[in-house]
């Protein structure tokens, strides 16, 4: 059976990522004082330059760097964001169709966003049935990123659609996420908080850490005076997740991956810090990730994420398959 593999934009895979995966790429839009923009679109121009974003304005495409994106976040009065259009979604499950037997798609966290339901939705039509399997990553960025990953190499394993949709439904949300916040302002711009509470937090200078929960929304879990309090306290959650969730205290079978809204260079200084606090870790490398361009609208500027999960074992994954057979 041939497979097809989407998710949206929320995951923040390059395009030169996703092409090298093989993932095709469903835009989420959102909006800054009015304006309706598009990232991720399912084809870049070639002459678009390395580290830009092609985004649709209205009806005029225009490209973006990160940086004009986030001048203009900061100079908005209002943001928000949106899920992607269900045009969009059937579009390109058609065309995925022509050249397949099935497509899964991966959204974004359920908790976080209408996307899953609205797909789900969707692909009881009956051109769908059975051709089209929508899966919860109960993620965002790289948490996001993380259950593509494992969807493409239990493809790559053989396994059917359906097996795959029960193994990830039982093993989404189990990834430790932490996201450090320099400024409350762009949560309120949203309307996620109230000004009175991001008028608290700027007087008393604090940056807020809020978790990914196992079910797939966001919750406060600390505050720290700056972003250097912010990254150990970070490290200290992870390091409690590590023995008590994981019980993996060296992370001997954990990946680590930090996400970041625009400093690249505070990104692998986080990352040198966790290399040197869990140096048994394996796999030893940390991904390093940008943040989507939704995401980082509630954000903003400064925000900086870490997360950690176990490896996917197939091994564990054939003999829970075989269990549910002869069960």
């Amino acid at each position: 059976m041939k497979i097809a593999v989407c998710t949206d934009s929320g995951a923040g895979f390059s395009p030169e990522e996703a092409e090298r995966l093989g993932v095709r790429i469903i835009p989420m839009s959102f909006l800054i004082d009015g304006k309706t923009y598009t990232e991720g679109a399912t084809e870049q121009n070639s002459m678009d330059a390395p580290g830009q974003t092609t985004l649709k304005v209205s009806d005029q495409q225009s490209t973006l760097t990160r940086e004009t994106f986030f001048e203009k976040l900061q100079a908005s009065k209002t943001c928000s964001t949106s899920m992607p259009a269900p045009g969009d979604m059937m579009d390109l499950w058609d065309e995925l169709l022509l050249t397949h037997d099935a497509v899964i798609y991966v959204t974004i966290s359920s908790g976080l966003s209408g996307t899953f339901m609205a797909a789900k939705m969707l692909s009881m039509e009956n051109e769908y049935a059975r051709k089209v399997y929508i899966c919860d990553s109960r993620g965002v960025s790289i948490s996001e990123q993380r259950i593509v990953r494992d969807v493409l190499q239990l493809i790559d394993y053989g396994y059917s659609p359906e097996d795959i949709i029960d193994w990830i439904s039982e093993e989404a949300g189990n990834a430790s996420i932490y996201v450090a916040f320099n400024t409350l302002e762009y949560l309120k711009k949203g309307g996620r908080i109230t000004p009175a509470a991001a008028a608290i937090g700027s007087v008393l200078k604090l940056h807020p850490i809020l978790s990914l929960m196992d079910g797939g929304s966001l919750d406060a879990c600390a505050t720290a005076r700056n972003m250097t309090q912010a990254k150990i306290r970070m490290m200290n959650q992870i390091e409690g997740d590590l023995v008590k969730k994981y019980h993996d205290p060296r992370a001997s079978y954990c990946q680590f991956a930090i996400a970041y809204s625009q400093d690249r260079a505070e990104a692998e200084a986080f990352a040198r810090q966790l290399v040197a606090h869990f140096p048994e870790r394996f796999p030893s490398d940390i991904m390093i990730s940008p943040l989507s361009l939704p995401v980082c609208e509630h954000i903003g500027p400064g925000g900086l994420g870490v997360g950690v999960w176990p490896v996917m074992d197939v091994s564990l994954v054939e003999r829970a398959m075989h269990r549910r057979k002869v069960g």
